[in-house]
């Protein structure tokens, strides 16, 4: 009768030398985690127990907004310029022609106007106020040293000239006549300065005052603004 084979894996396997016992179940806790919590399993025989390797990440997956690039300029630029204001057309174009030889998008080149053109607008105004009243100046200086308006006859002539503002003038028109202020007179050219323009009025004066003499120390009556401040806003005592 021949012998039946056991197929029982937890039976002991006949061997030349004697029985080997079946290997003992491999404890999970110390391979396959360190969290001593975790739940054990057996490792079946003949396999190796290894840990859990993470799954390769989706290269298409994105955890980060996308960065806008900067490169690749457009076929023509279309730039926005700042609320209430507008891009001097050769300034822009210049601008333009750069950032097309840098390739710059037009996203980064928009970009960069928003970042500079209010400093530069703000720099060219600082700019030019100053150059306005160095000029405005230049003209006080003029007027003082004229021979016919100036010297002596500074406050005389101003007197006189105030008198055909009074009768000629508006108030826009001496506001007009005033230095240039952003708040109390956005509208000023400081005109009121120049040495041809008091010369005008100080000769219209002289014509409606049928040769009666102005004094030179006249008083402006209420809500009159005195020649030395409408004509000769810079003038100083």
């Amino acid at each position: 009768m021949s012998d039946t084979q056991n197929t029982d894996p937890s039976a002991n396997t006949q061997t030349s030398t004697g029985t080997t016992p079946a290997a003992e179940p491999v404890a999970s806790g110390a391979l396959l985690s360190a969290d001593p919590a975790a739940t054990s399993q057996q490792v079946p025989e003949g396999q190796t127990v290894t840990d859990p390797v993470a799954e390769p990440a989706d290269p298409n997956a994105t955890t980060e907004e996308p960065i806008e690039s900067i490169v690749g300029a457009p076929e023509a630029y279309e730039f926005t310029p700042p609320e209430g204001s507008k891009f001097d057309e050769e300034v822009i174009g210049t601008f333009s022609a750069v950032a097309k030889e840098l390739d710059l998008s037009q996203g980064a080149a928009q970009k960069i106007l928003d970042a500079i053109a209010p400093k530069v607008a703000e720099r060219f105004m600082a700019n030019q106020l100053e150059a306005i009243k160095t000029l405005h100046g230049e003209w006080v200086t003029q007027v003082k040293n004229d021979k016919e308006l100036g010297g002596d006859n500074l406050e005389q002539n101003l007197a006189v000239a105030e008198k055909a503002l009074t009768a000629f003038g508006t108030p826009e028109l001496r506001k007009l006549l005033g230095n240039y202020d952003p708040q109390s007179n956005p509208k000023g050219t400081g005109m009121g300065n120049h040495p041809e323009l008091i010369r005008a009025f100080v000769a219209i004066g002289k014509a409606i005052s049928e040769d009666t003499p102005v004094s030179g120390g006249k008083q402006p009556t209420k809500g009159e603004i005195s020649a030395a401040k409408a004509l000769y806003p810079d003038q100083t005592a």
